[in-house]
């Protein structure tokens, strides 16, 4: 016998979708490299044998960190989800549904990847703690949203008549509170672990010889305080004209001198022979422009005091403007950078 079906009229689509992401305090999430350019190749070969020579630690670090940046790219899943299928406990579907293919997320092999070291030295106490803590719980909460992707994608629910359609609901329903607590610990756990490594960071390439890696860098972590910004006062669509332009406003002009200083170092850079990596720098170059075109679009719509339409707060990432296309397109820049120097 299947489930009775409740369905969502196009008014009930304004429902308030959980936030899940806004609860949770960004962290530098930068993974360690010591990436050198060829005319300093001497000094990145020493690097490197540094490197080698702690490679257990830095491998522990960076499989940490791998969970830490696929935070979002789960919370994206887990939102999808409930914006389509709603946010209490009995599923609801849009009338006529006849299918969806929903997001994936590779939190799980994240999750293996780390555990491998969990034991192993250097001891994170309070982030070890957090992914012993959340691995099984996590593990299984990754099981059944692919489970409800795999469900959905295939049309099991023709076969079951919406049976197996619930069961999947009310646990995905039942522990996103508490996979939200777990993975707030667990950012709290890598926020001590990484403090100061960006400064580290910064300095190890400033010593190697490494400038265009320095400036990239130092853009990035320029651009994550306006992103912390943000986060910590909760902005939003919603409420982004109350942001302080006394604060924020320096944490831009900040960025954009780091910017600046990045551009004017990289520019005429076109011949990958002659430098090692330079083919990669079009992409970064690419979203840090990103980055500086969102933070600019939301001062000036500030200064503008305009509210956004409907449609553009239903899906604020898509909009420049929105603290969430600033949010998005530094994420984006994140991952640029850890493609970039790994």
């Amino acid at each position: 016998m299947g489930v009775s079906l409740i369905f969502m009229e196009e008014s009930m689509k304004k429902f308030k979708i959980l936030k899940l992401m806004t609860a949770i305090v960004m962290t530098t999430i930068l993974l360690i490299s010591f990436t050198g350019c060829s005319a300093i190749q001497e000094a990145f070969d020493q690097a490197k044998r540094d490197l080698d020579n702690n490679g257990n630690e830095y491998d522990k670090y960076n499989a940490y960190i791998g969970i830490l940046n696929e935070t979002s790219g789960f919370w994206k899943v887990v939102d999808e989800y409930f914006e389509e299928f709603g946010t209490s406990s009995e599923i609801q579907f849009e009338e006529g549904f006849d299918g969806i293919s929903l997001y994936s997320t590779s939190m799980k092999s994240k999750l293996e990847a780390a555990m491998k070291y969990l034991d192993e030295e250097p001891k994170y106490e309070e982030a070890d703690a957090a992914l012993r803590a959340m691995n099984e719980s996590l593990s299984a909460y990754c099981d059944k949203l692919a489970e409800a992707k795999a469900y959905y994608g295939n049309k099991e629910f023709v076969d079951d008549n919406f049976v197996k359609a619930q069961i999947l609901h009310t646990y995905i329903y039942d522990n996103a509170d508490y996979m939200l607590e777990f993975l707030n610990a667990y950012i709290e756990g890598v926020n001590i672990m990484t403090e100061g490594q960006d400064e580290i960071q910064l300095e190890n390439y400033k010593k190697n010889g490494s400038m265009v890696h320095y400036q990239a860098l130092l853009a990035l972590v320029k651009a994550q305080k306006m992103e912390n910004y943000l986060y910590e006062k909760e902005l939003t669509v919603e409420n982004f004209l109350s942001i302080n332009m006394d604060e924020f406003r320096p944490l831009y002009d900040e960025f954009t001198v780091a910017f600046n200083e990045y551009n004017d170092l990289v520019k005429g850079k076109t011949d990958a022979g002659k430098d090692e990596g330079i083919m990669t720098l079009s992409s970064y170059t690419s979203k840090l422009e990103d980055v500086k075109s969102a933070s600019a679009d939301l001062i000036l719509q500030v200064q503008k005091g305009e509210e956004f339409a409907d449609h553009e707060k239903r899906n604020p990432s898509m909009y420049g403007g929105t603290p969430e296309k600033l949010k998005e397109s530094i994420s984006s820049l994140l991952s640029s950078y850890n493609t970039w120097i790994v």
